[in-house]
């Protein structure tokens, strides 16, 4: 990467650009587990190669010492192909040794006579993804007011340029022994693996090319937008300024699916020439226990996929276009006294969004294509809106001289996300080699932001000139907030491969009912004469939501973990620097539609190092550490009640865990 800066001799006239290319490769080990298919848990291995090009610049004019202009340009391009790897290995549900407390089978055992045999499953994909921005800005100070301007467009395309699947029964060997999944992660205790693949001929099906995970998904956002703010001295009593603004908006995004034509392929004419080796190249190793298992060869699934490709065709459940017109004012006063301080305000924001997709209809058959099956070609819109009034205040008092006094309380609202607000019915699990994945996620633009009005009552004490202790009380009253709803066995007019049935689950975005959010934080800076210093803060914090407004039946809000820590220790001089930095969050709810589902993450923290050292006045070595003790991401089942969602989500059951890897770098940087 590099940066240069340039002015003309009068400093009306500036540019700064920068300009970035990096390469990051990505390798993943974890087990993920499919409990209601025959048992089966796959040790997974994911790799994946980012290619990351960057281009900046920004143009600053200042004719006068009140007005200057500003011209910012910015393109980000970014490739990102992957491979999944995984071998689902099935257990024998009628040898089981324990059950959870919701009759979900937890260690089981398999011997060669139950013909059981393992499921080579590999998914390539290239994806890229393109962003624009444009923005140009204008400041004029004039005598008493300030005037700032803000116009802007930005585009970004991208997406899955191209996946597909291959996979094979790769055959008894490996799936005999004994899977334990009664503690947080899967424990395996197997035969030696011999996952190998099939040659021509051999097949027992579900060999080869699997048609159903060949997809091309475009998509596209784009944003146009204005600004306008005002900055004027006042002298109402305490109030010494007031700021006013507005801001609008047109916001589009885009998405698709299309479906390959593949003309008269012949999966089981294709088995009987090619043997399974054709796709390998080497071994690799997957899951916690470090299985092994043929390494896919991508390149040469992908140019066997596109040599059978005669065109593609538009997956009309895949469609949805969202448009949003967004109109947002506020005013604010500050206000200072004798040792006191802060503003107060009103927010307005307006927004009016439509949603475009495909017509739902049951009795509706595409002669050409089964997947359209359901869905006419009839585009229709769905319509939502929402306005609202956020008052909020801030205010500051200087209890004693070193001691501040901070009180703060607003309604705030944040936007539901546009994946949500899609109208469209979306199928996921279609004909992808998986039975009872069968589930289709309907979105709705009509969604509720997320609102609450929050308030917090903080006091922060400066025992020296570059150390403090602070500790803050803070509540969260939450209105609404995106949640999903689960309805089991629904008939939609098409008929998975799969499983040769039309019963599907279909999941619901729509309104939660609110919740509380209340605690405390603590935090203390400390800094020594001698360079030493450390900063560490803990959160505590009660997120309590009704179980209703979730499918896994908890009443805490997702993504909240009760207790956050951060601890730096560092040392810096005049040449050198070090910082030692420590994140630790209790466990936490993650919920999700499609196939991972609700469940909790247990609780997670890595240690982070880094480095500088001027080498000259112009060189600099950086170096940097991330997740120096490889902490595991675990995550297990939380479902409540007597009978859970799914088994994999089952109260307590290891759904998925996935080996920590430390990240290592090295860098310098030369100033001129």
């Amino acid at each position: 990467s590099g940066l240069v800066s340039w002015k003309n001799d009068d400093e009306t006239f500036g540019i700064l650009a920068a300009v970035g290319t990096s390469e990051y490769s990505l390798v993943r080990r974890g087990d993920e587990a499919l409990t209601s298919w025959g048992g089966r848990v796959a040790p997974s291995h994911f790799e994946q190669n980012r290619d990351r090009t960057a281009f900046d610049v920004a143009l600053q004019y200042a004719p006068t010492d009140e007005l200057d202009f500003g011209l910012h340009y910015m393109n980000l391009e970014l490739g990102a192909n992957s491979v999944n790897t995984q071998v689902w290995i099935p257990q024998n549900l009628d040898n089981c040794s324990s059950t959870n407390a919701q009759g979900v089978p937890t260690k089981c055992t398999t011997v060669a006579a139950d013909n059981q045999s393992g499921y080579y499953d590999v998914r390539p994909r290239n994806a890229t993804m393109k962003s624009e921005l444009i923005a140009a800005d204008f400041t004029y100070q004039g005598e008493g007011f300030k005037l700032e301007v803000q116009v802007g467009t930005s585009e970004a395309t991208g997406g899955t340029d191209f996946e597909t699947n291959v996979a094979y029964i790769s055959g008894v060997n490996g799936a005999v022994g004994t899977i334990d999944a009664t503690g947080d992660t899967i424990k395996y205790d197997l035969d030696p693996a011999d996952y190998a693949l099939p040659s021509a001929g051999e097949y027992a099906g579900w060999e080869g090319l699997q048609t159903g995970g060949i997809v091309n998904q475009p998509n596209s956002d784009e944003e146009a937008y204005a600004q306008a703010d005002l900055t004027f001295d006042v002298e109402f009593g305490a109030i010494t300024s007031i700021k006013t603004g507005v801001r609008l908006s047109n916001h589009e995004v885009k998405k698709e699916q299309n479906r390959p034509d593949l003309g008269d392929y012949d999966g089981a004419a294709e088995a009987a020439l090619i043997d399974g080796s054709r796709f390998t190249n080497g071994t690799l190793d997957a899951g916690s226990s470090h299985l092994t298992m043929p390494a896919p060869d991508a390149a040469e699934m992908i140019a066997y996929t596109k040599s059978h490709i005669n065109s593609w065709t538009q997956e009309r459940s895949g469609y949805a276009l969202l448009e949003e017109d967004s109109l947002s004012a506020y005013v604010m006063a500050n206000f200072e006294g004798d040792g006191i301080r802060g503003n107060f305000g009103l927010r307005y924001v307006s927004t009016d969004a439509t949603s475009t997709a495909f017509e739902v209809d049951p009795n509706y058959v595409d002669a050409s294509n089964a997947f359209n099956n359901g869905y006419s070609t009839n585009l229709v819109e769905t319509d939502g809106d929402y306005s609202h009034v956020l008052p909020s205040v801030n205010l500051a008092v200087d209890a004693t001289e070193d001691v501040i006094i901070r009180f703060s309380a607003a309604s705030v609202l944040a936007r539901p996300n546009y994946d949500d607000m899609f109208s469209n019915s979306a199928l996921a699990g279609y004909s992808d080699t998986i039975p009872g994945n069968e589930t289709v996620i309907v979105g709705n633009p009509a969604l509720s932001p997320f609102k609450a009005f929050q308030s917090d009552l903080g006091v922060e004490w400066y025992y020296s000139s570059s150390s403090m202790v602070a500790l803050t009380y803070f509540v969260k009253e939450v209105g609404t907030f995106t949640t999903f709803s689960n309805t089991e066995g629904q008939s939609i007019g098409i008929v998975d491969p799969d499983t040769g049935l039309d019963s599907w689950k279909v999941q619901s975005k729509k309104d939660g009912n609110g919740g509380t959010i209340e605690g405390i934080e603590f935090q203390i800076q400390h800094a020594l004469d001698n360079g030493f210093g450390t900063v560490f803060n803990y959160t505590f914090a009660d997120a309590q939501a009704d179980e209703s407004n979730y499918v896994d039946g908890n009443s805490v809000f997702s993504d909240s973990s009760k207790h956050t820590v951060n601890a730096v220790g560092y040392y810096e001089n005049d040449d050198f620097s070090a910082r030692v930095a420590y994140s630790w969050r209790s466990e936490y709810m993650i919920r999700e539609t499609g196939f991972y589902g609700a469940r909790e993450h247990q609780d997670f923290g890595t240690l982070d190092l880094s480095a500088s050292y001027n080498l000259t006045d112009n060189i600099t070595i950086t170096a940097d550490v991330t997740n120096l003790l490889e902490e595991d991401s675990v995550q297990v089942g939380r479902d409540q009640g007597e009978t859970p969602v799914n088994w994999r989500t089952s109260n307590g059951y290891p759904t998925a865990s996935y080996e920590g890897e430390a990240r290592y770098s090295l860098g310098a940087q030369f100033r001129f």
